[in-house]
């Protein structure tokens, strides 16, 4: 009789732990499937709060797949002041969920004017029967541990109250150097090729004689153009050869 009772004893464990090791692989995520979790939050007040959404696409999702949340505020020195998490299902891969934050910290703590973040944490989860004992924030923290590699997060920053102007120094210019006409866009001033007039002493006398203004004639271009007597032009100073 005992015998008996310690074979179906032997046999009940080893049914067991075959379920369990079952249970194990099918509750896994599944591969090739990107989860994604996308946060939308207003940057100012509206209506006397800040509504939040978050919506989820997960096409691999089956039966027993969630998306767990968590979302959280932080105040400018980045403490947690206030947080929110829950649980939503995923029907045909997406879900949605949608909520609102007054504006005040946890306890109904008024928060002064200023610069807030809101942080969102998703990750996909399995449902398990195991953990119908747990509140559903031990259930969400559970989901981002077990499967930290799947963690989607996202935040905003959002402006709360009537934020002063920030402040900012007169903008002083660099030093800089002589423009030219050219860089400002200024009109260039057309160079003249007649030579001014200039004073000139006589070898004889004292006296200062100004002489005429001469037309200064541009050198000949060489190599000569197409069609034109290829004639090397003499030398400055010097008559030239007559041929």
């Amino acid at each position: 009789m005992h015998r008996r009772n310690r074979r179906r004893l032997g046999l009940a464990c080893a049914l067991a732990l075959l379920c369990s090791s079952v249970v194990a692989t099918d509750f896994g995520l599944p591969d090739h499937y990107e989860f994604n979790a996308t946060l939308s939050v207003p940057f100012q007040v509206q209506a006397g709060g800040f509504p939040i959404r978050i919506d989820f696409d997960y096409p691999g999702a089956g039966d027993i797949t969630r998306a767990a949340w968590l979302v959280e505020v932080l105040s400018p020195t980045g403490a947690v002041i206030g947080s929110d998490s829950g649980i939503a299902t995923l029907a045909h891969g997406r879900g949605v969920r949608s909520g609102r934050w007054n504006g005040f910290a946890s306890g109904g703590r008024r928060l002064p004017a200023g610069y807030y973040t809101v942080r969102l944490r998703a990750v996909p989860m399995v449902e398990v029967p195991a953990d119908a004992r747990l509140s559903t924030e031990q259930r969400v923290r559970k989901a981002l541990a077990v499967f930290a590699d799947e963690v989607v997060e996202q935040r905003y920053d959002v402006m709360l109250g009537q934020v002063p102007k920030a402040r900012l120094r007169a903008m002083v210019p660099l030093p800089t150097g002589p423009t030219s006409a050219r860089a400002t866009g200024a009109p260039l001033r057309a160079q003249s090729l007649v030579a001014p007039a200039v004073a000139c002493p006589t070898p004889s006398t004292t006296a200062t004689c100004t002489a005429r203004p001469t037309t200064v004639t541009a050198a000949p271009r060489w190599p000569p153009a197409a069609g034109q007597k290829r004639r090397r032009p003499a030398p400055t100073g010097r008559p030239t050869p007559t041929r």
